[in-house]
């Protein structure tokens, strides 16, 4: 079965203003979804419509990564939508980027999505890993943008809303949005979902809003603990991190809580040993995720960042064939990664030897390609 409801019943808006059906990624060589300006309402509609229907007589093309989990664990995004109620063709649930404004430069990520990221390419530019630092800006959703989300989007119907980012709690137009749905009477029907990277602490004014919808969900970004997390994230403090969750824990005690831990090749020899952590990170609150299976992403679209680099003996040591099925170890993919940590690492501070110095050891890979670090 191929047939995806969230193709004709969800928006996913990033901060430029372009909008597609879904924010799940693609497989590598994979074209993107096709996109359009929110404000061309109708022609993304009748779009989304059209490949809605093709959903029906099989895989999309771009829909690889959900049929990939759902080879592997048995559920996926497209399957969490397949009850009665997503069976309709009016708007249902949103994923929205106001804004790319970010305090974190997760090395997973870019400056696409990330201001700190753009700082990182002004400070530090290299133009094998990013276009030149003059093509990225601070964005975020313009009135026109916002007015169209209010008309097209927020309907009777509507019931899901997820503030994404960049970091959510930065953006002052998802408060905005919040305001609007609370004085049009929506709230109460909705569900509000908050992603977080866990620098920032929930302010009051957000804190007395969410409370107004039908119910609330934060839902945190961790892919690791203590200097793990700090190397995939730069920017982030671990022990902020967890002083965060726990005074979101003790003024919002009435939230559903999620965590979402991004499996990747940065984490993937500590991922087994370090999960039973990051659930007790939530004990005391309702965390809604049945088990750690539920909280994991697994990076596909950026293939020197994934299990892609990683030998077979690797993936065997770290006990996590069962993630990595699909992925076929890629040596140009390991060379391009050990360039891309060098930079970053001068960049930030930091040595990917001291976090894992399986990299580095000539039993698992080539010491041509182990020397791409230093060049």
């Amino acid at each position: 079965m191929s047939k995806c409801n969230l193709i004709r019943n969800q928006l996913f808006l990033e901060s430029n203003g372009e909008s597609t059906y879904c924010c799940e990624s693609v497989p590598p060589g994979t074209p993107d979804r096709k996109s359009f300006k929110i404000t061309d309402w109708d022609i993304k509609r009748k779009h989304d419509l059209r490949q809605y229907e093709k959903s029906t007589k099989g895989w999309l093309v771009e829909c690889g990564v959900c049929k990939h989990h759902e080879q592997l664990r048995g559920w996926s995004m497209r399957t969490r939508n397949l009850d009665e109620r997503y069976d309709t063709d009016n708007l249902r649930k949103a994923v929205i980027k106001t804004s790319n404004h970010c305090n974190l430069a997760c090395r997973m990520c870019g400056p696409e999505l990330s201001t700190l990221w753009q700082k990182v390419i002004r400070d530090n530019y290299n133009p094998e890993f990013a276009a030149h630092p003059e093509k990225f800006e601070l964005e975020e959703s313009t009135p026109q943008e916002i007015e169209t989300l209010k008309q097209k989007v927020f309907t009777k119907d509507f019931e899901h809303l997820i503030f994404s980012g960049g970091e959510s709690l930065l953006s002052k137009q998802n408060y905005q949005i919040m305001e609007y749905l609370i004085d049009s009477g929506l709230s109460q029907n909705i569900e509000v979902h908050i992603t977080t990277n866990g620098t920032v602490k929930i302010k009051d004014v957000w804190l007395e809003a969410v409370k107004k919808f039908k119910s609330y969900t934060m839902e945190f970004s961790i892919d690791g603990v203590e200097n793990i997390y700090e190397y995939i994230r730069p920017g982030g403090d671990w022990n902020k991190l967890v002083d965060t969750i726990n005074y979101t824990k003790e003024v919002a005690p009435s939230a559903e809580y999620r965590f979402n831990y991004v499996a990747q090749a940065l984490n993937a020899h500590t991922m087994n040993s370090e999960k039973q952590k990051l659930i007790d990170l939530f004990l005391g609150v309702n965390h809604i995720q049945d088990s750690f299976n539920d909280c994991i992403s697994i990076l596909q679209e950026s293939p020197e960042d994934s299990y892609r680099i990683l030998t077979p003996e690797l993936i065997n040591k770290y006990g996590i064939a069962n993630y990595a099925k699909g992925f076929k170890y890629s040596e140009d993919s390991f060379k391009r990664f050990m360039r891309k940590q060098s930079w970053l690492d001068k960049a930030h501070g930091k040595s990917l030897k001291d976090i894992n110095p399986d990299f580095f050891n000539t039993k698992y890979y080539p010491q041509e390609a182990i020397n791409e670090y230093c060049t």
